[in-house]
């Protein structure tokens, strides 16, 4: 009896890993890698299209083999994952413009960084970083006239409010 639960239990465990979907959590859902690097269309599509072949090709090529996760776990698709979305987000910040949440995502790298973990697959840490040319987020509101009147004004309600309060008479207890 022993035996045969033994058996049993070893073939639920092939079987699971023989069936074992690799998907990454994202968020709320739960793309697949094919779904993960399929971006929606938008001018960083052709901006990065000579970064994003790499992982194209690597998802394809495992998703029509055996689609195993040794297959996606691997440091060089996970560089070439890298490599795409380092691309994705150097363009959205130099167009200062925002993209559906798989484009240029540091959270999309470290869920498939987590993905592979789960199959007891380790990748090397990597994370997207800002480009070394780029000075913050600037927002310059007003241009130098309208600062001047601004700071004019603020100027004068200052300088009003401490007259007032200079002149208070207050009475002697």
């Amino acid at each position: 009896m022993r035996y045969i639960l033994n058996l049993a239990t070893f073939s639920l465990v092939i079987a699971s890993h023989v069936f074992a979907n690799f998907n990454v959590t994202f968020g709320n859902t739960f793309p697949t890698p094919s779904e993960l690097i399929n971006f929606p269309q938008g001018d960083w599509t052709s901006a990065c299209s000579s970064n994003c072949t790499a992982i194209q090709a690597d998802v394809q090529s495992c998703v029509s083999g055996t689609n195993d996760p040794t297959c996606f776990c691997t440091n060089s698709t996970f560089v070439d994952l890298q490599t795409c979305e380092q691309c994705l987000l150097n363009f959205l910040i130099e167009k200062n413009i925002e993209a559906d949440p798989l484009v240029g995502s540091n959270p999309a790298l470290s869920s498939y960084s987590t993905a592979c973990g789960t199959f007891n697959i380790t990748l090397q840490s990597l994370a997207l970083t800002t480009p070394p040319d780029w000075d913050g987020p600037t927002n310059v509101l007003l241009n130098t006239p309208a600062t001047v009147v601004v700071v004019g004004f603020g100027a004068i309600l200052g300088l009003s409010a401490l007259y007032i309060l200079s002149n208070l008479d207050v009475p002697s207890p």
